[in-house]
């Protein structure tokens, strides 16, 4: 029983009214891309909490930096995508760079392995045994997916004594202008095994000629510049080079109805060394230093342009196409029989 004089019980004091700076430290941490995310889950919590005093600043605070790291992400997805499938650019040239690389490290290995073993491995998996770390994977072909991860082709002879090793390239496909190679000093040239083309062109294609089939016609295999210039000083035949570009029609109608015809083919691969040079200076913006040296030593002044080198550096050009027979004639008057 409480007395009259007794004073009266205290109040409770007060709760405290709207947020103070920590809770707002904390939101607005939350749009900081990706950290955001889990200081963006505290807010929401910590505003459900505080919700009586103003903490639906912070759920809103706390979502906002969530939408934001989502929104980061998905755009950052697009982008990759974007210039990972792109058919030119600085990512691609890079691409190709490491791709070329990785084909030269493959070509070191290779010639090691036969200075260990005596012979060329039969596959790039045997080379892998020793070596777990050696990049085989044609990174050109490579698009994100396991169907996709396939190896460089490589091509041994049975007697195991030289060997063929490229990268389909960036469209996949063997034996197309795209393809790349590795690199090899004109001093290692002389010592290693690496052949300029494969033993059997058929053994690669999609719907490959069985081998019984003796009478089937010869195909061009186009070579790079480079590799051009030094088979024909190896094999002292002349070289057809074919200047060309992807967006040209008339390049196009050479290709199909001289290159790709059968009865032409055949005529042009026994007679000369078969050198094809891909203008890419609408599509990248510049050449390729071969390229670039192949049009300004043939004077190149258009596309199609065909020019055969002779041996002792001579040269004929065509300009332009008018016809399978037109071409055929020029290059009968060059030498080819």
């Amino acid at each position: 029983m409480t007395g009259e004089g007794a004073p009266p019980s205290p109040a409770p004091p007060p709760p405290p009214s709207g947020l103070n700076g920590s809770d707002y430290l904390l939101g607005f941490s939350s749009l900081v891309p990706f950290l955001g995310v889990l200081t963006g889950i505290l807010s929401i919590v910590m505003g459900i909490v505080k919700i009586k005093r103003g903490g639906w600043k912070l759920v809103m605070l706390g979502a906002a930096g969530i939408l934001v790291t989502v929104a980061l992400t998905v755009g950052a997805t697009y982008w990759y995508r974007g210039v990972m499938t792109a058919d030119s650019g600085p990512v691609q040239e890079a691409k190709k760079e490491m791709t070329i690389g990785h084909l030269t490290t493959c070509l070191q290995a290779i010639e090691h392995h036969r200075s260990i073993q005596g012979k060329y491995p039969e596959t790039l998996q045997e080379l892998k045994q020793a070596n777990p770390t050696l990049a085989t994977t044609d990174t050109m072909v490579f698009r994100g997916t396991a169907a996709s991860l396939v190896d460089f082709i490589y091509d041994p002879s049975p007697e195991g004594n030289s060997y063929f090793l490229f990268s389909r390239g960036r469209d996949g496909e063997a034996f197309t202008p795209d393809d790349l190679f590795p690199r090899i000093s004109p001093e290692a040239a002389g010592y290693v095994g690496y052949r300029e083309r494969p033993l059997d062109l058929t053994t690669f294609m999609a719907s490959p000629v069985p081998a019984t089939v003796a009478s089937d016609p010869v195909s061009i295999t186009w070579l790079t510049p480079r590799e051009g210039e030094a088979e024909a000083k190896r094999s002292g035949k002349p070289q057809l080079i074919d200047i060309t570009a992807e967006w040209c029609g008339p390049c196009r109608r050479l290709n199909a109805e001289v290159f790709e015809d059968p009865t032409h083919a055949s005529r042009i691969a026994k007679a000369f060394v078969t050198v094809r040079a891909l203008d890419r200076r609408r599509e990248e913006g510049k050449n390729p230093d071969d390229v670039d040296s192949v049009e300004r030593k043939y004077l190149n002044r258009g596309f199609p342009t065909v020019v055969v080198v002779r041996p002792d550096g001579s040269f004929d050009r065509m300009v332009g196409f008018s016809g399978a027979g037109a071409v055929m004639e020029f290059l009968e008057k060059n030498g080819m029989k």
